[in-house]
């Protein structure tokens, strides 16, 4: 039994060898992709993490855009700096009749 078996073994050992380099092929293989895929993982969460960032850049350019083209403020200024303007020219007015009004009450007496 032990003289067929170590024929057996003799006959079969080329076998054996391709099938242990083989082995060790898909290994090293499989360890390659291991790597690749955690290189992938890492590479996701930094893409993930500059989207992110970018939507926030975006959300405070598009913010800063509309701020300075929201010209509302400035007409409500303008709007206000010309009822104080009608507002001046109306006392200026009742100024004018007051002085006329004591002028020539002055002199009737």
């Amino acid at each position: 039994m032990g003289a067929k078996e170590k024929t057996l073994s003799n006959q079969y050992e080329h076998l054996r060898q391709e099938y242990t380099a083989f082995k060790e092929k898909l290994e090293a293989a499989t360890e390659v992709g291991k790597a690749g895929a955690d290189h992938v993982n890492v590479m996701a969460t930094e893409y993930a993490e500059t989207t992110e960032q970018l939507k926030k850049t975006k959300g405070v350019m598009d913010e800063r855009g509309a701020k300075m083209t929201d010209t509302l403020p400035l007409v409500h200024i303008k709007n206000a700096l010309k009822a104080l303007v009608a507002e001046s020219k109306n006392f200026e007015l009742r100024i004018g009749v007051v002085n006329n009004h004591t002028l020539l009450s002055g002199q009737c007496r």
